[in-house]
Parts: C-alpha cells; structure tokens; sequence
C-alpha cells in the first residue's frame, strides 16, 4: 500500500516573533493551562489535506507553485478559546484580503484534488496549548504583533521521536505588486449566473447566448457568492467521460469581490 502523510498547508511565523508570543504565553497561562505548542511548530495553517500519496503530494504541490498575488500584513492581536477542541488560540481581528484569497485558493484546489475541505468558515488562528479542557482566562486586548507575509509552505504533522512535530515540504513564493489570484491552463471563460440548483450544478449564459451547466465543486450554502447575475468564471476539462464538461471556478460580484470556489 503506497504510504501516505498527513499534510497541510501553512503560514510559517518569522523564529523571532514565535520566542517572542512563547514568552507572551508563559507570561499569561499557567503550565495547568494546556499543553504548550513549541514555538518551532507555531504556524497558521490555511488548507488542511489529510492523508496524502506521494503522487497526490506532487501535484497539490505543483498546483499551489501556480498562485501568485501580492504579498499583505498580518496582525496578531485578538485570542480565544475552543472550549470543544480543546485549543487556545491567537489570531487577528481583521483578516487581511490576501489571506483569505490564499486560503479559499488553496482549499478549493484541495477539494478539486478529493482532500476533503470542512464546511465551516474559515478561521485563521495560531493554536497556542492543545489539550485546553477547562475555561482558561484570555488575556485582555492590547497585545499586538504584526508581520509580513510573502511564503506560504507545505507542511506534514507527524511524530517525531514520539512528540508533534511538523516538517517542511515546500514553500510558495509571491510578491508580485500586481499580481494575479491564480494562473489557469487553459484559460478561463466567462458566464453570467442564472440559477445554481441541486448544490452541484449552476445554469449560466455566456456572452454569445448560450446556456450551459456547470459542476459546482462547493457544496456549502455559497451566501452572498452564487446571486442570479453575478459573472462566473469555468473551465473546460477535455474529458470525455465527463457527464459536465465545464467547472464553475470563481465567481465575481461587483460589491464582495472575487471568490474562488
């Protein structure tokens, strides 16, 4: 049986900021907190993958090689709890655009590969102690770090001499001023959106009259990025044996933006 790993990909924290939010923790939780994640191990991560083939690995890998857009600024400065998870987090009261592109992109080419991608809405943390089962006090406002971000890697969780660990694959890396969100081969066509209907497909008209149906790869409520009208971007898959030939990618919304599905 080809052997798997368990990936995933991540924003790495600069060595120096990861000593300097360690001796934050220490300062405000006691070691009966939770167990403390090591500082080389904190990370954001943006796409979980799960268990991964070798070949899979290649191809997500060659896939996220393809994003390029411009590089933004992470602040730190907001901490909860997950009382369920059992996690104690850091993480920032105002994503940044360009994180939640990166994550959208590189969760929806997740899911086109088969890596299962959770409904729930994207929360970009830092996890700070795992095992937090009892109700920890969370450190008022005022602490604020920031960085900036232009790599992203991949990542695999593992045990390493019998304690977590993550090792590094790959990095991507983007600082293009006016970058684009992704590069498709072949391009991307164009449609407007008149009904998306049975979660997995979408009826659109395309600037010459015609009317096609998509797959739509997302199966979540898609609120506020699937309005009758909205421009949508597919693609066109050369196979044969496809009952749906055509891929509904993003969509464009004049007020919200642009949305990879």
């Amino acid at each position: 049986m080809p052997e798997s790993k368990r990936l995933f990909f991540a924003i790495e924290l600069p060595p120096p900021l990861q000593r300097q939010i360690v001796r934050w923790r220490a300062d405000h939780f006691s070691p009966e907190a939770g167990r403390p994640v090591a500082a080389a191990n904190l990370h954001l991560t943006l796409a979980f993958l799960g268990d991964v083939s070798a070949e899979k690995q290649r191809a997500l890998a060659a896939l996220a090689g393809r994003i390029a857009q411009p590089e933004f600024t992470l602040h730190l400065d907001d901490a909860g709890q997950w009382l369920r998870s059992r996690v104690v987090w850091l993480g920032t009261r105002q994503p940044p655009r360009g994180l939640l592109q990166l994550a959208n992109m590189l969760r929806a080419q997740a899911a086109r590969s088969g890596c299962y991608q959770s409904p729930q809405p994207f929360h970009p943390h830092i996890t700070l102690l795992r095992d937090a089962g009892q109700a920890v006090a969370i450190p008022p406002p005022g602490f604020h770090w920031a960085f900036q971000v232009n790599t992203f890697a991949l990542y695999e969780s593992a045990l390493f001499r019998d304690a977590p660990a993550i090792r590094r694959y790959s990095a991507g890396r983007w600082a293009t001023p006016k970058g684009i969100l992704m590069k498709f081969s072949p391009p991307l066509q164009h449609a407007t959106l008149v009904q998306r209907y049975k979660r997995f497909l979408a009826d659109v008209i395309t600037p010459e009259g015609e009317q096609l149906t998509l797959h739509c790869p997302n199966t979540g409520a898609m609120t506020g990025c699937a309005t009758p009208g909205d421009r949508v971007w597919y693609s066109t898959s050369e196979n044969t044996k496809r009952k749906y030939a055509h891929t509904w990618e993003m969509t464009e919304n004049p007020k919200r933006g642009i949305y990879l599905r």
